[in-house]
């Protein structure tokens, strides 16, 4: 079988959390580009058929691959939504460095990540911040 081959061929998913890390990455520091995280740009540097790593994404972590892609700039949006250098950022500014181009799909995105709001994750954290520095 295919996919259990190119499950055999990845040492961990671990490789792939890597790669992932790492276009992301790369995508924030071209930002002026607006390239597209794609499943070829990260099968690519793998050697593998796009077709064989979404299916390895899929069976190792239940989630497909704009899913999964997804919760790494979910992930870089929560940091800096927490971060108190960036409250002069707006959502939309959050949004587009985090890779997403519509206001929308990242609201829904987030919520099915996180379990609420951009706004209302920010204003959570905001909040317990000086809580946590005083402890």
């Amino acid at each position: 079988d295919d996919t259990a081959l190119c499950l055999r061929s990845l040492r961990n998913l671990g490789d792939v959390e890597q790669l992932a890390r790492v276009v992301l990455h790369a995508r924030k520091e071209h930002e002026r580009d607006r390239f597209p995280v794609t499943i070829d740009q990260l099968a690519r540097p793998l050697g593998l058929p796009a077709h064989l790593l979404s299916q390895v994404i899929n069976s190792a972590t239940g989630q497909n691959f704009f899913n999964y892609v997804n919760r790494y700039r979910i992930l870089a949006a929560q940091a800096q939504l927490r971060d108190p250098r960036t409250r002069e950022k707006t959502v939309l500014h959050i949004l587009h460095e985090s890779g997403f181009n519509s206001k929308s799909a990242f609201n829904e995105a987030f919520k099915r990540h996180a379990g609420t709001t951009p706004s209302a994750y920010r204003r959570q954290h905001c909040r317990a911040a000086p809580a946590a520095l005083a402890s």
